[in-house]
């Protein structure tokens, strides 16, 4: 694809190693400044240090293959870093007060930057590209959409907080006259003293009626009892 860049970083030389590892800086400043744009928790140093990291521990399997150090299976060492790297990946995942669970992408895409690296440390030139091109993808286009989608399903759960415990009548009450059905009804107690009861539910909307979504949300948040609404 590349032609004479691709044979460059291919071959085992100090620029051959240089240019692997601006590979792979570039590689994670990309990804990291996507992340970073929409304020998640892993920026661009943590998808440069994982993407370097990757790339370094190709280089030195390559290394000692070539230096005849050791009887080695270079496949070894990246085998460790794409497991390894696991870790890295649930310190971004949480789970918030409302049962939401936050940070898999980001974890994907710690994940997938350590393999990009991989592929700059070994000199896969074409691959190393082709993929971070597709993680763009990935995080530019495919968010819009899967954020439309979000928008047009019937099926969620909605968090309320109420002001006070009659409130919770009036809620499903309200619910109830609009024609949202709800299920896995949960009522929990504030830790604030004072504020009334956190509720959150399943709703789920007539494919076939009038109701939308986000109306639905706003219209709940609107109500002169409700303190804060959120869907997931």
């Amino acid at each position: 694809m590349f032609g004479v860049a691709s044979e460059v970083v291919a071959s085992w030389s100090p620029l051959a190693v240089f240019l692997r590892l601006l590979l792979a800086t570039i590689t994670g400043i990309i990804i990291g400044a996507e992340r970073e744009i929409h304020n998640k928790d892993a920026g661009m140093k943590t998808h440069v240090l994982v993407c370097v990291g990757a790339a370094l521990c190709m280089i030195v399997s390559q290394y000692i293959q070539e230096r005849g150090l050791g009887n080695l299976d270079m496949s070894r060492i990246g085998a460790q870093v794409v497991s390894g790297v696991g870790f890295l990946g649930v310190g971004t995942i949480i789970v918030t007060g409302t049962n939401e669970v936050r940070g898999l992408t980001t974890a994907a895409g710690l994940w997938a930057s350590a393999c990009i690296g991989l592929a700059a440390g070994i000199g896969f030139l074409d691959g190393t590209v082709l993929a971070l091109c597709f993680v763009l993808f990935t995080f530019v286009i495919l968010r819009r959409i899967d954020a439309r989608m979000h928008l047009a399903n019937y099926e969620f759960d909605l968090y309320v907080e109420l002001e006070t415990n009659r409130s919770v009548k009036h809620l499903l009450h309200f619910l109830r006259k609009i024609g949202a059905n709800y299920s896995n009804l949960r009522i929990k107690k504030s830790a604030a003293e004072g504020d009334g009861p956190l509720v959150t539910m399943h709703i789920d909307l007539d494919a076939k009626g009038d109701l939308i979504r986000q109306a639905v949300v706003e219209e709940v948040d609107s109500l002169d009892y409700v303190y804060y609404t959120e869907d997931y």
